[in-house]
């Protein structure tokens, strides 16, 4: 079964990718998007290298995929000295 194999493929495989899984996915359909959008050469073989990130802010909107570097660097001073969330705890 079809689903037999997603959920095999979410285990994680301790490689770059957080599991088979997404690697599939981002080295499939979200390849063939980005490359449908333009966002990317044709020429390229994959999307990403890895399922890692990093947070940026963008102008334009919602979709659009143009980093605006000064906001970015902005947030991630804010961020890193913002406390870590910790969840609440019965006492």
């Amino acid at each position: 079964m079809r689903q037999r194999g997603h959920f095999k493929r979410q285990k994680n495989d301790n490689t770059v990718w957080t599991n088979p899984e997404e690697k599939r996915v981002i080295q499939g359909n979200e390849t063939k998007t980005a490359k449908a959008n333009k966002e990317i050469p044709l020429s390229k073989r994959s999307s990403r290298n890895n399922h890692k990130g990093t947070e940026v802010v963008v102008d334009g909107g919602p979709t659009s995929t143009t980093v605006n570097n000064t906001k970015t660097t902005e947030y991630a001073k804010k961020r890193n000295k913002a406390p870590l969330w910790t969840p609440e705890v019965d006492l």
